[in-house]
């Protein structure tokens, strides 16, 4: 299983303050999604107000996640602020991943993001690490 390198993470709390108050907001019963278009791609994951830690650590372990796996059918250049709403919780994990690509899908048809030069996708980095290991 890969991991998410921690360079396409967002951490700082300022630059998610950047992006949900300057980006686009694509919504669904399940997740809103902002989203600031930039030369690189970089995602943060968060979780609406849950009940307590380990429920909003569970939405985040879940969109990371999802993320991860769906990822590299999307080439976005742009940061992304992913945050799981407490509906995550209650449905499968096909209709997360459903909810989760309608969404991607939709930030691209808006031509609000540009495709990453192959180089630098996701895939390519991992590959790039295994050869070289």
């Amino acid at each position: 299983m890969a991991r998410l390198p921690k360079s396409m993470i967002l951490q700082k709390n300022a630059d998610f303050r950047a992006i949900v108050q300057n980006g686009h907001v694509f919504k669904n019963e399940y997740f809103t999604i902002f989203s600031v278009e930039k030369d690189d791609l970089k995602v943060g994951f968060a979780a609406a107000r849950a009940r307590n830690k380990p429920v909003r650590n569970r939405l985040k372990r879940i969109t990371r996640e999802l993320w991860r796996t769906n990822q590299a059918d999307y080439q976005l250049a742009a940061h992304i602020v992913i945050i799981a709403n407490m509906n995550v919780m209650a449905v499968t994990h096909a209709e997360r991943q459903r909810a989760l690509t309608d969404l991607l899908r939709a930030i691209e048809k808006r031509g609000l993001v540009r495709p990453l030069p192959a180089a630098e996708t996701f895939a390519a980095s991992h590959h790039a690490r295994k050869a070289k290991d």
